[in-house]
């Protein structure tokens, strides 16, 4: 099964609700995966709008993800909170 991503909050390839831009609450939304390699030590998010108005802009990264993780919940500070990490 290949590595898929998706969030409650959007239909994939639907538009970003304003909840999750800084027009908005400026919150990251949920974000659940699956079809983790069971050979995966850890896992790296990255976050990238490559339609910004300047170029590609890197909203940001979360490195060393726990293979057994599988979501991310929305995040009030517009970043993932520390249970993404190891």
């Amino acid at each position: 099964m290949p590595l898929a991503l998706s969030s409650a909050a959007f239909a994939e390839g639907g538009q970003i609700p304003e909840r999750y831009t800084r027009d908005g609450k400026n919150v990251s939304p949920p974000l659940k995966w699956s079809g983790v390699p069971d050979e995966a030590k850890s896992l790296v998010l990255v976050v990238q709008d490559p339609d910004a108005p300047s170029g590609t802009f890197g909203h940001w990264a979360v490195f060393n993800i726990s293979p057994d993780t599988r979501e991310l919940p929305e995040a009030e500070s517009g970043k993932p909170g520390p249970g993404a990490l190891r």
